[in-house]
């Protein structure tokens, strides 16, 4: 089951847990244009995880600073 960035994330963009993934699934990155036209980091309220890209690891949890407020969730399809 992969992992969403929830609502105490939201307006934060701590990039801890981009740092900490392995398949870099973790969207968008700092000082990265796409050219597939996505928004940039500057450009969205919060980070998000590729369900596709996700291995499930859970390697991005225990780095959360926020991880307290339940930041890092996972995935339920709600």
């Amino acid at each position: 089951m992969a992992f969403v960035i929830a609502e105490p994330c939201i307006g934060t963009k701590d990039t801890a847990c981009v740092d900490a993934c392995p398949v870099d699934c973790i969207h968008p990155k700092k000082n990265i244009k796409y050219d597939d036209a996505r928004p940039g980091f500057d450009e969205v309220p919060h980070l998000y995880i590729d369900p596709v890209e996700c291995i499930d690891c859970g390697a991005c949890v225990p780095v959360c600073k926020a991880n307290k407020k339940d930041c890092i969730e996972p995935y339920t399809g709600e």
